[in-house]
């Protein structure tokens, strides 16, 4: 989690501060992602940046928050269908936005193989843990939704 003076930044510095990261993230995954050209790009200093974030794993859970939560309110849920041909209907339309999303957003496809890589690893602690529970539930929204 980011220190919460990260919440009283500017919102467009916010922003700007995670595109570029997720950028970075994108384009080298988490392991080959350069901390040093997330700050350069970003144009703050080291101190900076960890005045705002406990390291460079904090950062990346941040801009995979953040772009969860966008393919959320981009995305919407599947709805209230009322039967079962109903919901496979609304979780098409679901799944057509969710793959015109990743069309139109490159990073976004790079950030979801970024966090497959991680979690492969291994067993997944700290912030990847949490992660995967974030998606988790997300997830079992979906599968829960009332038919």
């Amino acid at each position: 989690m980011p220190r919460p003076r990260f919440d009283k930044l500017e919102p467009e510095r916010r922003s700007a501060l995670l595109r570029i990261a997720g950028e970075e993230f994108a384009e080298h995954g988490y392991e080959a992602a350069s901390y040093n050209r997330i700050i350069e790009r970003a144009g703050v200093s080291k101190g900076a940046i960890y005045y705002y974030f406990d390291d460079k794993e904090d950062l990346y859970a941040t801009v995979l928050r953040d772009a969860l939560q966008r393919i959320i309110v981009e995305t919407g849920d599947v709805g209230g269908a009322t039967d079962a041909e109903g919901f496979w209907q609304a979780y098409e339309d679901w799944y057509q936005r969710s793959l015109q999303l990743f069309q139109d957003d490159p990073h976004a496809v790079g950030l979801s193989r970024s966090l497959v890589k991680a979690l492969s690893r291994g067993a997944a602690t700290g912030v990847l843990a949490e992660l995967r529970a974030f998606a988790h539930g997300l997830l079992a929204e979906v599968v829960q939704q009332p038919v």
